[in-house]
């Protein structure tokens, strides 16, 4: 049986002590998630890893502090990927 689609939405405010999983989701809810991200230019990554994560965690849960480094990498590359889509370089 093939594994269904499964999508997390994850947001960062400075009002909150951490990042936060703002929505999840398998099939319809998880491309839902998806379309929401591509209309609104959000860069979308693939980690079936980090998914496990956030279905422990689930909705609402802030991204507990051992795993800090792990998604401020993960975020980290979003934000290049992003500036790079864009027409951003390092040198502006």
């Amino acid at each position: 049986m093939p594994e269904k689609n499964k999508a997390y939405a994850i947001g960062y405010s400075q009002d909150e002590p951490a990042p936060k999983i703002l929505a999840g989701g398998e099939g319809k809810k998880a491309e839902m998630i998806l379309q929401i991200a591509r209309e609104n230019g959000i860069p979308i990554h693939e980690d079936r890893d980090i998914i496990k994560v956030l279905e422990v965690l689930g909705d609402g849960s802030f991204i507990p502090e051992e795993l800090y480094r792990a998604f401020a990498a993960l975020l980290a590359s979003l934000y290049a990927a992003s500036k790079t889509m864009m027409g951003y370089s390092n040198g502006r």
